[in-house]
């Protein structure tokens, strides 16, 4: 019976450890002495050790009884645990505010849960064993079928977008994101409605149009907006114009009705009351008379000459024309002119002669600078005052300078003396009167160079007017130039003057009487190639370009043809490039500008007479 009990209880321990499925060291050792006990069959002395044993063992069996029913409560508590966990997670899985399914890999439903039953619009039952592509529209079938495919295949979260088409409702965006469970059996897919943000997005990109559309208007609206102001803009430009060639149509007016009215008047007085009463005056009355006469005249033309030249830039007619000259020979071409109205006023010219710097210029353009600056700084020099007139050479360019130390200039008129928009007059020293046009003309020939122009003067103490045009690299040193008395007389020379005015030629006549006792004269070209060929011998001709019959050029042409040696030089008043352009092709030596300065023509004559005889080919 012991050993039946015995048994029994080792049965029971081992029964319990194997339930509990606890390796401890207490219920090996206990298990060990079981064995042991059951391998006894003797009951003699052990008996008392036997019995005690087997209370021990009894002890141990409720032990370990009490802890199996422990455990099977903790057990019933897990599995009740348990199956709250999967009725909540069942709630979850139905009551999830988004659609969840679960889908086989042909995409049969499975299981649906009570959002996503409302989305398909069908009975919960009835969804389960349906093919979830039913629902899909055929659009979206292939987006669907790709992306089941893929969840089975990368064993990842997919998505995808896709549109529910279900019968008499509109059609829904849907966002589905699925994941295959761990068998690789089924695929647990979620899914969203995204009709709101569709809806948002496609009102987002009709309101994109729509603002694109309004930029597109508003581009067009500032385009002609643009495009008014541009004519706007053009408008006043042109109204500006107007303004300004009314102005300049004003200054021209009271030029001619003023200005030049009474120059000539001066003239005009002096002429008839020497032609009157000649007898009444005295040498020294009449020498007077006579300087009067000629200032006004020089003052008449070099102001028509301005007018002309300031409306021919504003034609843009003018025809610029750069060649290389030297400060040298501007100055005894500029300065001759303006030494008689100098010499009114005992006011001293000077430059130097001996250092000369070469530059590229218009010629004409350049000696109505300088005249301007001279004859202004004249006017309001003192009298017995100076004038000064320098070049220097610069990297690129020469700046040329006409200083005096006459009256200044007030600051606050500094600013006013270039200013286009506005014409500005001081009277000079002596009573001179003036247009302003004069220094306006300076900038505008300075600008067309590429220069500058600019004044520095202290009130009462003089001023140096400079500007800068381009310059060449070299500078000549020469001998300093003779003044006109010095210049040795040619009396033997044979001149011809071919031009049709009477004045011009006995004018002209006069002039050459120092030069020549033997001067010949033709009053047209066919005269003058006529009178050339009686007399080969004739060294000098003064030739006009518009004569009757055949012109000057002609002429030239023809008595260049008798003769290469013969001196030509063209009497004119139009400009070098002018003279330049009607005597192409033609071989001539000179140009005498009209009116005639006698000091110019001592330097022709020296220069082709003196210094040997050179020609230039037009």
């Amino acid at each position: 019976m012991l050993c039946l009990i015995k048994k029994s209880i080792q049965a029971l321990i081992i029964y319990v450890l194997k339930m509990k499925k606890v390796d401890k060291p207490g219920y090996q050792n206990l298990r060990e002495k079981a064995e042991e006990v059951l391998k006894n069959k003797s009951a003699g002395t052990a008996y008392t050790q036997s019995e005690a044993e087997m209370l021990r063992l009894i002890h141990e069996l409720e032990v370990h009884e009490i802890e199996l029913k422990i455990q099977n409560e903790e057990l019933l508590q897990a599995k009740e645990q348990a199956q709250r966990d999967a009725e909540k997670n069942t709630r979850l899985f139905d009551f999830a505010p988004s659609g969840y399914f679960i889908l086989s890999k042909e995409g049969e439903i499975i299981d649906v849960n009570f959002s996503g039953r409302k989305m398909l619009g069908k009975a919960r039952h009835s969804l389960k064993n349906s093919m979830f592509g039913f629902f899909i529209s055929d659009d979206s079938k292939q987006i669907f079928n790709h992306f089941l495919t893929k969840s089975f295949e990368s064993k990842i979260t997919e998505s995808c977008t896709v549109i529910l088409s279900i019968e008499n409702k509109i059609p829904v965006h849907c966002l589905l994101t699925g994941l295959a469970d761990e068998k690789n059996e089924n695929c647990l897919v979620n899914m969203v409605d995204i009709s709101s943000i569709k809806q948002a997005e496609e009102k987002m990109k009709n309101l994109l149009n729509e603002l694109t559309i309004a930029n597109k208007e508003i581009l067009f609206h500032n385009e002609e907006r643009e495009k008014s102001a541009a004519e706007l803009a053009i408008i006043n430009k042109e109204l500006e114009h107007s303004i300004q060639l009314n102005n300049e149509k004003n200054l021209f007016i009271s030029i001619l009705g003023h200005d030049l009215r009474n120059q000539f008047s001066g003239v005009l007085g002096f002429s008839e009351l020497l032609q009157e009463n000649i007898h009444l005056y005295t040498t020294a009355e009449i020498k007077d008379f006579i300087n009067k006469i000629y200032t006004s005249g020089h003052k008449a033309y070099n102001l028509l000459e301005d007018i002309l030249m300031w409306a021919t830039t504003r034609s843009n007619k003018s025809n610029f024309n750069p060649q290389e000259m030297s400060f040298k020979d501007l100055c005894k071409k500029t300065i001759p002119i303006l030494s008689q109205i100098a010499d009114t006023k005992k006011i001293a010219i000077s430059f130097n002669k001996r250092t000369d710097i070469n530059f590229v210029a218009d010629i004409e353009m350049l000696k109505t600078i300088l005249r301007n600056l001279i004859y202004n700084a004249i006017k309001f020099t003192n009298i017995n005052g100076s004038i000064k007139i320098k070049a220097k050479k610069n990297p690129g360019n020469v700046t040329i300078s006409v200083s005096d130390d006459g009256i200044g200039i007030a600051p606050e008129n500094l600013t006013k003396l270039f200013d286009t928009s506005q014409f500005n007059t001081t009277t000079g020293t002596a009573e001179e009167t003036g247009t302003g046009l004069g220094l306006l003309l300076c900038k505008e020939f300075v600008e067309i160079h590429g220069g500058r122009i600019w004044v520095e003067s202290e009130f009462g103490k003089g001023s140096v007017f400079s500007f800068t045009i381009p310059g060449k690299s070299k500078t000549i040193i020469e001998n300093v130039v003779l003044d006109s008395d010095e210049v040795n007389r040619n009396d033997y020379l044979k001149v011809l003057i071919a031009d049709d005015n009477e004045l011009i030629r006995t004018v002209l006549g006069k002039m050459l009487t120092e030069y020549s006792n033997n001067i010949l004269y033709a009053k047209s070209g066919d005269e003058a190639v006529e009178t050339f060929r009686n007399n080969p011998d004739i060294d000098l001709i003064f030739i006009d370009f518009n004569m009757p019959g055949i012109d000057g050029y002609e002429a030239t042409r023809i008595i260049r043809q008798i003769s290469k040696k013969v001196i030509i030089i063209v009497e004119t008043a139009d400009t070098y490039s002018k003279v330049i352009e009607e005597f192409a092709g033609v071989v001539i030596n000179d140009y005498f500008p009209k009116p005639f300065n006698k000091l110019y023509l001592d330097q022709l004559i020296r220069k082709h007479f003196n210094k040997g005889k050179s020609a230039w080919s037009a």
